[in-house]
């Protein structure tokens, strides 16, 4: 026979993880209704009297979390939500060809995020924070050309996962170091500096390890496919 203590602890145990499931499914829901507020045409289906889980183009788990929003050329118009990293199992991000503008919110510690793909707005400014991205694996932010210009955030070496990275035309600037070791330069050189001898521009080609490999005097980028095109971007041997 269960002593009455025990299930007492039990009830208040199961109690406790209702509240908190609860709790950040509500943080989902303030983030969507931000969304929502924040597309001055918001997407036929979505209405703040139909659950979020249920907008075209969204997807939840058992637990009422976001994990998935694709709207993909949707002639999107407005911004994106300031706490949109707050979407803590959110794994894929597409918004790409749409009209979104303003600046593009912090996805620092999206931890589950496998995909974002932002290209294709005029998105105004780049976060300076993408720390904790470690699932990362694809990020598309080509074809912003309204992005101020902005360096390529040294965070992003976290992101062992990325193998697929966009960034033309997207108002990148600095200077790329290559490293031998077949990844992203080591601490404490910083990832982009002020171009100086030994350093060639890239300029319309792909910045991958095939290309720099046959070219004498490079070393080898870790991200298989990374793109800089028509970026004041310049990339070669660290001294």
């Amino acid at each position: 026979m269960s002593h009455p203590k025990t299930l007492v602890s039990l009830c208040s145990l199961s109690l406790l993880l209702m509240i908190m499931t609860t709790a950040v499914a509500g943080d989902d829901a303030a983030v969507m209704s931000n969304f929502l507020k924040s597309l001055t045409s918001p997407p036929s289906g979505w209405s703040s009297s139909t659950p979020f889980c249920k907008w075209r183009g969204v997807q939840c788990d058992s637990s009422g979390r976001v994990t998935s929003i694709s709207l993909a050329s949707q002639s999107l118009t407005g911004t994106l939500p300031s706490d949109l990293n707050s979407l803590s199992q959110l794994r894929s991000l597409s918004l790409q060809d749409n009209a979104l503008s303003g600046p593009l919110p912090s996805l620092a510690n999206l931890s589950a995020l496998q995909t974002a793909y932002l290209n294709g707005n005029n998105f105004t400014s780049v976060p300076a924070a993408f720390a904790g991205l470690t699932s990362l694996q694809t990020l598309s932010l080509g074809s912003n050309p309204s992005l101020a210009p902005w360096t390529f955030p040294t965070d992003l070496t976290s992101s062992s996962n990325l193998n697929d990275l966009d960034l033309g035309t997207a108002g990148l600037t600095g200077s790329c170091r290559t490293s031998s070791t077949n990844s992203l330069p080591p601490e404490p050189s910083p990832l982009l500096q002020q171009p100086h001898r030994g350093f060639t521009r890239l300029s319309r080609r792909l910045f991958d390890r095939d290309a720099l490999a046959q070219q004498p005097g490079h070393r080898v980028v870790r991200c298989p496919r990374c793109s800089f095109q028509h970026d004041r971007v310049v990339s070669g041997v660290a001294p």
